[in-house]
């Protein structure tokens, strides 16, 4: 062998094993994003349980003012819909706490 086929030997040696730590790498690299991806989208799914839960709330508020400033509910009715605001959120609250 010359010298010039030993240095394209050497050359592809270091290449090849170049190029497959760079492929080592990569795959923990997408390893670690899907991993991220995974977090990121549980932390959606529970702000988006929050935001629907935050929006029946205010839509339950919304009529019990509704109802106040129309002054056509008893005050029985009222303290029903204050009761029925207050079980539901203690109902999602021990949901939510039987589901951590």
């Amino acid at each position: 062998m010359d010298l010039t086929q030993i240095v394209l030997l050497l050359m592809i040696v270091v290449l090849g094993t170049t190029l497959t730590l760079v492929g080592v790498q990569l795959f923990f690299i997408l390893r670690e994003a899907e991993k991220s991806l995974r977090k990121t989208n549980l932390l959606l799914d529970d702000f988006k349980v929050l935001s629907i839960n935050l929006s029946q709330g205010s839509e339950n508020l919304r009529s019990l003012v509704a109802s106040f400033s129309a002054g056509n509910g008893s005050l029985l009715m009222s303290l029903a819909t204050v009761f029925g605001l207050v079980r539901t959120f203690l109902a999602k609250n021990k949901k939510s706490q039987k589901d951590e």
